[in-house]
């Protein structure tokens, strides 16, 4: 797998938050949603939950075992429950809506509080901050600010909120004389990361928190973040807001 150099930088200054998806009565420490199962059934038949396969720093396998920060918090509630835990490992496409039509009790994974998924959803109180920020490889000398992904192509995760959020990027770009170019969805941040490396995208969009995880993981010696400190971060941030 090639190892591009990578540059992220923080092109969107609108702050959202990351929480867990929880469906009510499941587990009384985690927030409600309707049509949930009782405690009776759940104590029976167990707790179903679905969590992320690949999304780190929250979400991974290594060495064939769940790891990262919400795989943590699972071994933690089985020490605890009164009832069986039964865990589903899938892709992020499948989470949130098997969980609004019951097929899993809860989604203990980092999804992105939007007004609209709350229409279904609930989340517990939110845990991070989800800042978006896009990536680029180093080499790519053609973009240094948001008005140079005009007619880019894009990497983003299928069904995720950055996907929905994309059109106000274009707006930003169109303002500029620009738009937005063409909108490649992924299963999962992995493969888009992947074809970012073999330059069939110019850049991907994500939370700050992942796409730090992916520097430091994949890249740490060859890393270079642009701007001049976290000063020109923040005026770049205020100039472009998303």
């Amino acid at each position: 797998m090639p190892k591009p150099s990578i540059t992220f930088r923080k092109s969107f200054s609108r702050r959202l938050l990351l929480g867990l998806a929880a469906a009510q009565l499941a587990v009384p420490l985690l927030a409600g949603a309707v049509q949930a199962a009782s405690m009776d059934e759940i104590k029976k038949r167990g707790l179903v939950v679905a969590t992320e396969d690949d999304f780190r720093p929250f979400e991974f396998v290594k060495d064939g075992k769940p790891t990262g920060f919400d795989n943590e918090l699972i071994e933690d509630l089985k020490k605890y429950a009164p009832f069986e835990i039964k865990q589903e490992i899938l892709p992020w496409t499948g989470i949130l809506a098997g969980v609004s039509t019951g097929k899993y009790d809860v989604a203990i994974t980092a999804a992105i509080i939007t007004k609209e998924r709350k229409k279904s959803l609930d989340f517990t109180s939110p845990i991070a901050d989800a800042t978006h920020y896009y990536v680029k490889r180093k080499d790519d000398k053609s973009i240094s600010s948001i008005k140079d992904l005009n007619g880019k192509t894009v990497g983003v995760q299928a069904g995720s909120a950055l996907l929905a959020r994309l059109p106000e990027l274009g707006t930003m770009l169109e303002k500029e004389g620009g738009k937005l170019g063409k909108i490649v969805e992924y299963t999962s941040y992995p493969e888009a990361y992947q074809d970012l490396a073999l330059g069939r995208v110019d850049y991907v969009v994500n939370t700050v928190i992942n796409l730090k995880t992916l520097v430091a993981r994949r890249v740490p010696e060859r890393l270079h973040r642009q701007g001049e400190g976290d000063r020109q971060v923040r005026r770049v941030a205020e100039e472009m807001v998303w």
